[in-house]
């Protein structure tokens, strides 16, 4: 590149100046959106996943709580607890 080259690359006037920054922000600016946007995606399969988990898990914990309660192991909470006497009631009624 010669120097005449070089010299018609760079801006001359202060109107050039800002016309290329607000060029070069504007491009920046679309390139953050796509990567937030990017991010919202891996955001959102990662909490889709959590969930899961954390449903799977919940619902591993009642089934464990409610079944030990029937069994004498774990003194459940809430509905659980009814749940577990009646499981128990009928355990007794059934021997």
């Amino acid at each position: 590149m010669s120097a005449e080259e070089a010299q018609k690359e760079v801006p001359k006037t202060d109107a050039e100046i800002t016309e290329q920054s607000a060029a070069l922000s504007d491009k920046a600016k679309e390139e953050v959106k796509e990567i937030e946007a990017e991010a919202d995606k891996v955001a959102t399969e990662i909490k889709k996943d959590t969930d899961a988990e954390a449903k799977k898990d919940s619902v591993k914990k009642d089934a464990t709580a409610t079944t030990g309660a029937a069994e004498g192991k774990e003194e459940p909470k809430g509905w659980k607890k009814y749940l577990a006497k009646i499981k128990s009631y009928a355990k007794k009624i059934s021997t």
